[in-house]
């Protein structure tokens, strides 16, 4: 089985999966390690408490609401250049971000670039509903690239 995406693992259920020996990935958050497991596994873990409340997307990106008041929002977006020097550094403009749905207190937000050289991004997050994200280069770099924002927080 391949590594499922958030967006595969939002609907997941056994049936979804190819059979009930199929492992799923999760990055556990003590070790930082990736671990894989079973469906049954992932569902008595969870257990009957937690479930997807909602799931949504709009031209803002994309969102799931658990029952626990998790909230996970995430989005790509291209933008083009890496070419404004900062110290040692260049730095794309800043790329806004307003979450397609807003959280009830300031969420962690990640970004990503997707790259095939030394490139990485940040992500300053200004408030429940907005974050700025940016994507850094050692040299200048001229052509389009995806970022990638994710946001973890509560939405009740």
């Amino acid at each position: 089985m391949t590594d499922k995406k958030i967006s595969e693992l939002t609907s997941l259920s056994s049936g979804s999966l190819d059979s009930a020996n199929d492992e799923i990935p999760i990055v556990d958050s003590s070790s930082g390690q990736t671990k894989k497991i079973t469906p049954d596994a992932l569902f008595d873990a969870v257990g009957d408490s937690r479930y997807i409340a909602e799931r949504g997307s709009n031209a803002n990106g994309e969102y799931v609401r658990f029952s626990d008041g998790t909230q996970i929002c995430w989005v790509t977006k291209s933008f083009s250049n890496i070419s404004t020097p900062n110290g040692n550094v260049f730095i794309s403009s800043n790329i806004p971000w307003t979450f397609p749905a807003a959280f009830s207190s300031r969420p962690n937000v990640f970004a990503d670039v997707r790259s095939s050289s030394a490139t990485w991004a940040s992500a300053y997050n200004q408030n429940t509903t907005i974050s700025v994200l940016t994507a850094i280069n050692p040299t200048s770099y001229t052509g389009s690239r995806e970022i990638i924002g994710t946001a973890i927080g509560s939405w009740s």
